[in-house]
């Protein structure tokens, strides 16, 4: 399988440049195939994925709403490889994290990505923000004190011209008690990069939530922390946004 993947990856890099009803068909195949194998032969599948999204099909955020794709994305020990890829094949400016059936509240995050200190602020398209947060319940993953940061919940997207990436996920809940950590604020982490450079990793807040008091409000403007503002609207979903300044961008 890994020999078919190779003789035909320079077709499907060719097909990639050349978008068209043949190279559609070329890399939908390539997924089913994928997709059909995720069991039976996981590291076959992430090849095929790998030159599936390098051929333009499917969009990453696809990958981790399929439920073909939960064999892998669940086992903590093959995680990290699909990580690494989605994050090269970062080319969305809205995307998916979580699917309806994803339990917790559903929530959209609106980021913004703006250079640090400059009026009028500087806004760039193609900056990619990777987001990751806990689940519903507070885990990273199903705890197992052995295994090292290897979240289930991450995705990229890139800016648009605007400045801005969308992220529909669902709301992060309280670190679990096995993070022994009960008095931390619900918060995601994000890394900013531009052409290859990491220009900011960090977290942000939410302002409604009640573990925000006055001294931690001092402590994370301090260190820089943004604090989203969040509403819900009339279907229930949680709206956050947040603008977050960095030094480097160009």
């Amino acid at each position: 399988m890994h020999r078919f993947v190779m003789a035909l990856l320079p077709f499907l890099v060719a097909c990639a440049g050349h978008p068209g009803p043949s190279s559609e068909s070329a890399a939908q195949q390539l997924y089913r195939d994928a997709s059909a194998m995720t069991r039976a032969d996981p590291a076959g599948a992430v090849a095929l994925l790998q030159s599936s999204l390098a051929a333009g099909y499917p969009s990453p955020s696809d990958v981790l709403v399929s439920a073909a794709w939960s064999p892998i994305l669940d086992d903590p020990a093959r995680r990290p490889q699909l990580f690494e890829i989605l994050k090269d094949a970062a080319r969305e400016t809205s995307i998916a994290m979580a699917s309806p059936a994803t339990p917790g509240e559903p929530m959209v995050l609106t980021v913004r990505i703006v250079g640090a200190r400059v009026e009028p602020p500087l806004v760039r398209a193609g900056v990619v923000v990777g987001i990751v947060h806990v689940d519903a319940d507070g885990h990273y993953q199903p705890w197992k004190p052995e295994l090292d940061w290897n979240p289930r919940h991450f995705g990229f997207a890139v800016t648009d011209e605007s400045g801005t990436a969308v992220v529909r996920t669902v709301r992060p809940g309280y670190y679990a008690s096995e993070y022994d950590a009960p008095d931390e604020p619900r918060h995601v982490h994000y890394n900013i990069e531009q052409d290859g450079r990491l220009l900011r990793a960090s977290e942000f807040f939410f302002e409604d939530d009640p573990r925000l008091t006055r001294e931690r409000r001092r402590e994370a403007a301090d260190a820089g922390i943004p604090i989203a503002t969040v509403t819900r609207d009339e279907s229930g979903v949680w709206r956050a946004e947040v603008t977050i300044p960095v030094r480097g961008l160009r």
